[in-house]
Protein backbone atom coordinates (compact mmCIF):
# COMPACT_ATOMS: atom_id res chain seq x y z
CA UNK A 1 0.00 0.00 0.00
CA UNK A 2 1.58 3.39 -0.88
CA UNK A 3 1.38 5.72 2.23
CA UNK A 4 0.74 9.42 0.25
CA UNK A 5 0.69 12.79 1.46
CA UNK A 6 -1.84 14.22 3.66
CA UNK A 7 -1.41 17.25 2.26
CA UNK A 8 0.13 18.90 -0.91
CA UNK A 9 1.50 22.79 -1.04
CA UNK A 10 1.66 23.90 -4.03
CA UNK A 11 2.25 27.50 -5.52
CA UNK A 12 3.04 29.77 -8.18
CA UNK A 13 5.61 33.12 -8.81
CA UNK A 14 4.79 35.27 -11.50
CA UNK A 15 6.44 38.59 -12.33
CA UNK A 16 4.14 41.04 -13.46
CA UNK A 17 6.08 44.28 -15.01
CA UNK A 18 8.16 45.45 -11.85
CA UNK A 19 6.32 43.45 -9.36
CA UNK A 20 6.83 39.82 -8.41
CA UNK A 21 3.45 37.74 -7.39
CA UNK A 22 3.49 34.73 -5.42
CA UNK A 23 0.46 32.46 -4.27
CA UNK A 24 0.92 29.59 -1.94
CA UNK A 25 -2.66 27.36 -1.14
CA UNK A 26 -2.30 24.34 1.03
CA UNK A 27 -4.69 21.50 0.04
CA UNK A 28 -5.89 18.19 1.72
CA UNK A 29 -5.04 15.15 -0.62
CA UNK A 30 -7.96 13.16 0.55
CA UNK A 31 -10.93 15.60 0.28
CA UNK A 32 -9.58 18.32 -2.80
CA UNK A 33 -10.36 20.64 -0.49
CA UNK A 34 -8.33 24.25 -0.22
CA UNK A 35 -7.48 24.45 3.33
CA UNK A 36 -5.63 27.99 2.98
CA UNK A 37 -4.27 29.71 0.30
CA UNK A 38 -2.39 33.46 0.32
CA UNK A 39 -1.13 35.87 -2.14
CA UNK A 40 2.08 37.94 -1.41
CA UNK A 41 3.64 41.02 -3.79
CA UNK A 42 6.74 42.42 -3.98
CA UNK A 43 8.57 44.77 -6.70
CA UNK A 44 11.51 42.69 -8.44
CA UNK A 45 14.02 45.00 -6.61
CA UNK A 46 13.08 43.88 -3.74
CA UNK A 47 13.12 39.84 -4.06
CA UNK A 48 16.40 38.80 -2.63
CA UNK A 49 15.24 40.33 0.84
CA UNK A 50 11.35 39.85 0.32
CA UNK A 51 11.29 36.64 -0.79
CA UNK A 52 13.01 34.77 2.28
CA UNK A 53 10.50 36.63 4.53
CA UNK A 54 6.95 35.61 2.78
CA UNK A 55 8.64 31.88 2.39
CA UNK A 56 8.56 31.79 6.33
CA UNK A 57 5.45 33.42 6.59
CA UNK A 58 4.08 31.13 4.59
CA UNK A 59 5.52 28.05 6.17
CA UNK A 60 4.31 29.36 9.84
CA UNK A 61 0.71 29.81 8.41
CA UNK A 62 1.13 26.09 6.89
CA UNK A 63 2.44 25.03 10.04
CA UNK A 64 -0.60 25.96 12.07
CA UNK A 65 -2.52 24.77 9.87
CA UNK A 66 -1.63 21.87 9.48
CA UNK A 67 -1.15 21.77 13.64
CA UNK A 68 -4.70 22.97 13.50
CA UNK A 69 -6.09 20.26 11.58
CA UNK A 70 -4.86 16.98 12.81
CA UNK A 71 -5.70 18.24 16.53
CA UNK A 72 -9.07 19.02 15.52
CA UNK A 73 -8.88 15.34 14.20
CA UNK A 74 -7.12 13.71 16.96
CA UNK A 75 -10.15 15.04 19.21
CA UNK A 76 -12.89 13.66 16.81
CA UNK A 77 -11.45 10.49 16.69
CA UNK A 78 -11.51 10.38 20.93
Amino acid sequence: MMNLARYVLEGSVRIEADRCVIIARLTDTRTGVCLWSEKHGCDTHQVSTDVPRIAAGIARAVAEQKIGRESCRAHMSV
